[in-house]
């Protein structure tokens, strides 16, 4: 493997401005600073494997990110500080740093192909290959962004030395850049200039356009904090008190890999014509309801304003959190029919929820400090999130798929919780307490729970996953 190097994508763009940060650039640099210096985690990661047809070099790369960059205002754009608070500032034009490695992809062509470890395209790579792709994707992930001063975009090619043809390009953005959409977008962009080398013309609306937008939007944020003020008058304040010594990390994550559930929630969901991310935030809503005692939960979790007249294509971070407040009186884990007398209520409350998700993050913050709900520690109480990662989570499932299990799929239900697995990471900062996040992987459903272990021993993380998978599992064999 050869030393990395380096190359320059040069832009010059159409203009330069400066405004307020959008509503979700606001929401998302509000994530920054609660975290800082540790806000890498918060990088959003690509990997897009190059067809070794297409013939993609340094130089045809090079001229790629270059009208990529000139073409989205946001991978040109700073936060900087101004005398009321960030501004996103657009430049014009100038000059983005590719990291280069080489490596011979041949050098070992009987070794069995591994899966890199974040990769958008289902494909594994030879091992060479996704060692260096990894490193590469590592290295430029693990250091947070200079807002101020630096791209909000950083490039890396991983190149076969023998050939010279670009096999992997990595991608690394800053959050307050992009969101997952937004990323996907630029990804397809960047797949399409290094196949045709021109983009369509596009007339989205680009951020300083809806920063403009937004300024004008007063009424929806009244609306929104009057939604969270009569939340907070039916929920717990202090779900998971931090009431244990603290962890050295203070921060545990359990990442609990599940076939079982992977089979299991689409039976329920289909049985309520609900979406999947509805049955998990249900039983989510479940196990914390069981491991407080309280009769009423608090969840914030992530909605995209994407369904907003115009936001669709928009390359800016478009989510923004909301609050959901759900009534748990009388229902129970020990209950068997729990899940579908929740899956209903959390349905309704989310879709509240999400109508006053999209707001003035600064307006709410100061109405929420004025009611005594700011923690004053860069948190946000009732300090519980739940974020569904997976692309196709929201979209709801006919119940005409509901067919009661035959007796051989129930028994191979049951048996899949054996393969089941748990794995743990640390991490020394963090700004929530519980914080569960849906993924996909392969042949199964991932829940991943980071935990505050002031607040809950590690061991517990794990019981409230399994407890989770087994609510799911069961009220799928119920159907």
């Amino acid at each position: 493997m050869g030393d990395p190097e380096r190359v320059l994508a040069r832009f010059t763009g159409e203009r330069a401005g400066s405004a307020p940060l959008t509503w979700g650039q606001a929401a998302i640099w509000k994530a920054v600073e609660s975290v800082a210096p540790d806000d890498h985690w918060l990088n959003v990661r690509r990997v897009i494997v190059v067809p070794g047809r297409r013939a993609v070099r340094i130089p045809e790369l090079r001229t790629a990110v270059g009208r990529l960059v000139t073409r989205h205002e946001a991978l040109r754009t700073l936060i900087q500080p101004a005398g009321a608070g960030p501004v996103q500032v657009v430049v014009p034009a100038g000059q983005l740093e590719i990291a280069m490695v080489e490596v011979d992809v041949d050098v070992d062509p009987g070794a069995t192909p591994r899966r890199l470890i974040e990769l958008n395209d289902s494909v594994c790579a030879p091992p060479v290959l996704a060692d260096a792709t990894d490193a590469m994707l590592c290295r430029l992930a693990g250091e947070r962004f200079d807002y101020a001063t630096a791209w909000p975009l950083r490039v890396g090619a991983v190149v076969d030395g023998p050939s010279g043809l670009v096999r992997h390009v990595v991608l690394v953005f800053s959050h307050v850049a992009v969101d997952w959409h937004a990323a996907e977008q630029v990804v397809r962009d960047l797949r399409m200039l290094l196949a045709r080398g021109v983009l369509p013309t596009r007339d989205a609306l680009r951020p300083l356009e809806l920063a403009a937008r937004e300024q004008t939007a007063g009424r929806r944020t009244e609306r929104a904090v009057a939604h969270w003020l009569r939340a907070y008058q039916r929920i717990p304040t202090e779900p998971f008190p931090l009431t244990l010594p603290a962890a050295q990390p203070r921060y545990r994550q359990a990442i609990l890999t599940s076939p079982a559930l992977r089979t299991a929630v689409p039976l329920v969901a289909a049985r309520h014509a609900m979406s999947t991310s509805t049955v998990l935030l249900a039983a989510t809503a479940a196990v914390i309801g069981a491991a407080t005692g309280h009769g009423a939960c608090g969840l914030l979790t992530i909605v995209s304003n994407r369904f907003q007249a115009g936001h669709g294509s928009v390359i800016a971070p478009m989510n923004q959190l909301a609050l959901i407040a759900l009534d748990l009186a009388g229902v129970g884990l020990d209950d068997p029919a729990c899940l579908d007398t929740l899956v209903p209520v959390a349905w309704r409350a989310a879709l509240e929820a999400y109508q006053h998700g999209y707001y003035d993050q600064v307006a709410l913050d100061l109405a929420l400090a004025g009611a005594g709900h700011d923690p004053g520690d860069g948190t946000v109480a009732p300090f519980c999130c739940f974020n569904d990662l997976r692309a196709d989570g929201d979209r709801a499932l006919p119940a005409g798929l509901a067919e009661p299990l035959p007796v051989a799929d129930r028994s191979r239900l049951r048996l899949a919780l054996r393969d089941t697995t748990v794995d743990w990471l640390s991490m020394a900062s963090f700004n929530w307490r519980f914080y569960l996040e849906v993924r996909s992987a392969p042949g199964a459903l991932g829940l991943v729970l980071t935990a505050d272990t002031m607040a809950m021993p590690p061991e517990r993380l794990e019981r409230l996953l399994r407890q989770l998978e087994l609510l799911v599992v069961e009220s799928a064999l119920r159907g």
